[in-house]
């Protein structure tokens, strides 16, 4: 079966108009970079093993320090970097806890 395919908007977008939009399409994963949408490319099974290697890795490091206040989050957390929007392999965020209805944005 065919998947609907997904254009990429050739305009700038805000954060929020990101958001947005991405909440829309419905398949495709999407990162803005200098306020352009940029489609990410399908994961290969050996990029798979070596993000869930790193995120692993981290919370044992985490977990080995006594870093109670930080929290290891695997990928499809959304942080903003300046104008830009990344969908990082693996994210440590310490401080307060993330509330878990926290939608993929930090």
């Amino acid at each position: 079966m065919a998947r609907p395919r997904t254009h990429e908007p050739e305009i700038p977008m805000t954060r929020e108009e990101f958001l947005a939009w991405v909440e829309q399409q419905p398949s495709g994963r999407f990162e803005r970079i200098d306020g352009i949408v940029v489609a990410m490319a399908p994961e290969r099974a050996s990029h798979n093993l070596r993000k869930g290697a790193a995120r692993d890795a981290l919370r044992r490091s985490v977990r080995e320090a006594g870093l109670t206040s930080c929290q290891v989050f695997g990928d499809g957390m959304t942080v903003q970097v300046e104008d830009s929007d990344y969908e990082p392999d693996a994210l440590l965020h310490c401080g307060p806890r993330l509330p878990g209805d926290l939608h993929q944005s930090l």
